[in-house]
């Protein structure tokens, strides 16, 4: 059985955490209005400010001749069409290691290998609300390190379906039908 001073600090903890958790309400309140926070269903403690759900982009990169510039470009129009920001893992630079040697890896570029591409790039998709898979994702090895990464980290991830649609783990296309909600936008 718990002792009074140890039921009390547990008490004093509880009212410490509601009172934190109603000056956090407050402030979105006034940011947004209990209408739009209540919508806040997908990580409601990220970057309010935004209109829309950070998408980390996953697309093959080593494996395509324009070096996957092709898959960006059509993977971050498909994000702003559903209300998303994309995130393009070829703007994000590569893992610095000063004084140490890249790890070994099945490219190098720009005196980088992949293992210095993704290990950045899996760093700021794990700040991302969630993950769009590219066509062709299985051949990458990176695609698939990041779709892993983002299944145990609990972050939801969709794919692009080869006719045009954003495809979700159960099947679901979204962006058939024009009345739908935006699938990357804050309350869809």
């Amino acid at each position: 059985m718990a002792s009074k001073a140890t039921t009390r600090k547990r008490v004093a903890i509880k009212k410490q955490a509601v009172a934190d958790a109603k000056a956090a309400g407050d402030v979105l309140e006034k940011m947004y209005g209990p209408k739009r926070q209540a919508k806040m269903k997908v990580n409601p403690s990220a970057q309010t400010h935004r209109r829309g759900l950070v998408v980390y982009t996953s697309f093959p990169i080593a494996s395509m001749e324009d070096g996957g510039i092709a898959g960006a470009k059509r993977l971050a129009e498909m994000v702003k069409r559903h209300g998303g920001i994309p995130l393009n893992p070829l703007d994000i630079k590569p893992w610095e290691h000063p004084n140490v040697a890249c790890p070994e890896s099945y490219v190098t570029s720009n005196g980088h290998s992949a293992a210095c591409y993704l290990r950045a790039d899996i760093a700021e998709m794990l700040e991302c609300d969630a993950v769009l898979l590219a066509q062709g994702c299985w051949d990458s090895i990176g695609c698939r390190a990041e779709m892993e990464v983002a299944r145990v980290t609990g972050i939801p991830f969709y794919f692009e379906t080869a006719d045009g649609y954003i495809m979700d783990n159960d099947g679901r296309k979204f962006g058939v039908h024009p009345d739908e909600p935006l699938l990357f936008q804050w309350g869809s």
